[in-house]
C-alpha cells in the first residue's frame, strides 16, 4: 500500500517539468541518493522540484528537452509512478533516469 501512495504522490510531480528555474531545495549531490520512499515523505512542492530537477538532469544527458504542458510529462509521470510502485526503496534518480531514457529511445524511433 505504501508503494501506491508513492505512486500517487509522484504522478503529479512532473507537470510541468520546465517551470522551475530557481535554485533547487536539495542539492543534486544529495538528490541522487534519495529513495522513492524518501521523496514521498517530502512536502508536495519540494517533492515536485526534486523530481523536476532529476528529470531535467537526466534529460540533458539523453538529449530530451522538456516544455510546459508537454505530453512527455504525463508519460514520464506514469513511468516514474510505476517504477516507484514496484521498487519503493530504489533511488528515485534511477527510476527517473530510466523513464527519461525510455522516452528518449521512443522519441528516436518515431523519427
Amino acid at each position: 500500500m505504501r508503494g501506491l501512495a508513492i505512486a500517487t504522490g509522484l504522478a503529479f510531480a512532473l507537470s510541468p517539468l520546465a517551470a522551475s528555474a530557481a535554485e533547487p531545495a536539495v542539492p543534486f549531490e544529495e538528490a541522487v541518493y534519495k529513495t522513492c520512499q524518501d521523496v514521498q515523505a517530502m512536502p508536495p512542492q519540494p517533492r515536485i522540484e526534486l523530481v523536476r530537477q532529476l528529470a531535467v538532469h537526466a534529460g540533458q544527458h539523453y538529449g530530451v528537452v522538456f516544455r510546459d504542458n508537454d505530453k512527455l510529462d504525463t508519460e514520464l509521470a506514469a513511468m516514474i509512478r510505476a517504477g516507484c510502485t514496484m521498487f519503493p526503496s530504489a533511488n528515485v534518480f534511477f527510476i527517473v533516469s530510466a523513464a527519461v531514457r525510455a522516452e528518449a529511445e521512443a522519441l528516436r524511433t518515431k523519427k
